[in-house]
């Protein structure tokens, strides 16, 4: 695999962002034990790396460390760093967002030769998003005019090339991201205003390498990189349900042990049973898309408020497990 895999952490003792990539690390090296992983952090996030937050570099093997203006909150920091990596990292790298399960061997995407290829956020065009209204409210933020019938790109993953093209398409998303940071401090919608700035240069990768669960379960059977959203750890967040890798405490009992306990290594190991029963209700088709995994969502929640409940649900997702074995396998 002649590309690197890239991580960006920005963090604190206070939060799980430097939990969430050691985990997604170690998927890295346990599918594909000789690839090489840059880690590119900031000032601030370097000098918190003591303790158990330092086995983190056991899976580096590239470690960059960039200094930043202290006036910037983490999340801009991150973001300074995301939308100017290409600047930071020699050769070709694939940038893997933290909260992020590796799922399988990644040496495919070596054919790819597109300066810079990703993943249309949650699969779908714009007209279809389940977000759609507040995807358009951060574009317009930004003064970015997208087409409704095409999506707009996740930047969770993307495969960067080391071509003059790429450098320019990033040079231009860091100032766009500057310049409208007082407005919008997601990343994604410069990432669209800039796409729209060089429509050549960003390609679709296949969906299976950045399988996004939020809404669908369309691509979890051959799923390369599963996506599972670190928002999924804040309170009434609608697709903390759904995955086991969502649930907080998993990671703070890495933070406080500072290894990987053996229960999750099985998850990595077979990553479609980190998915939990909302997420099989249906069979993974187009059919089983937003609006469907909402109302499933709501139910799931449901579950635990008395006996009577946790016991019919119980029985549901025997019946319902039996029709999936029936109609999947």
């Amino acid at each position: 695999m002649n590309f690197k895999l890239l991580y960006v952490v920005v963090s604190s003792e206070s939060d799980t962002y430097l939990e969430q990539a050691y985990l997604s690390m170690f998927s890295a090296k346990f599918y594909m034990p000789h690839a090489k992983i840059t880690l590119l952090t900031d000032d601030l996030t370097d000098k918190t790396l003591i303790g158990n937050r330092k086995n983190i570099l056991k899976y580096t093997d590239e470690y960059i460390c960039i200094p930043l203006d202290p006036k910037y909150t983490s999340k801009i920091r991150s973001r300074l760093l995301k939308t100017n990596m290409r600047h930071y990292v020699e050769g070709d790298f694939l940038y893997i967002d933290s909260d992020t399960i590796i799922c399988d061997d990644l040496s495919d995407l070596v054919s790819t030769q597109n300066s810079i290829s990703g993943v249309y956020d949650l699969h779908v065009p714009l007209n279809n998003h389940p977000k759609k209204n507040d995807v358009l409210n951060g574009l317009r933020a930004v003064q970015a005019q997208p087409d409704l019938s095409k999506g707009y790109y996740n930047s969770g993953v993307l495969l960067v090339k080391d071509t003059p093209e790429s450098y320019t398409f990033f040079t231009e998303w860091n100032q766009q991201y500057l310049k409208h940071i007082a407005v919008m401090t997601q990343d994604q919608p410069s990432l669209e205003l800039v796409r729209e700035m060089y429509p050549n240069i960003i390609h679709n990768l296949p969906d299976t390498y950045n399988t996004q669960i939020l809404y669908t379960t369309r691509y979890i059977r051959k799923m390369k990189i599963l996506h599972y959203f670190s928002s999924g750890f804040l309170p009434n967040y609608e697709n903390k349900y759904s995955c086991k890798f969502c649930d907080i405490n998993l990671l703070k009992t890495i933070k406080t042990e500072g290894e990987i306990p053996e229960a999750v290594k099985q998850l990595i190991l077979e990553p479609e049973k980190s998915l939990l029963e909302t997420a099989f209700i249906f069979p993974p088709t187009t059919f089983f898309e937003s609006h469907i995994f909402r109302c499933t969502e709501r139910l799931f929640q449901c579950r635990n408020k008395n006996l009577f409940t946790r016991i019919l649900f119980q029985c549901s997702e025997y019946t319902l497990r039996f029709f999936v074995k029936l109609f999947c396998h």
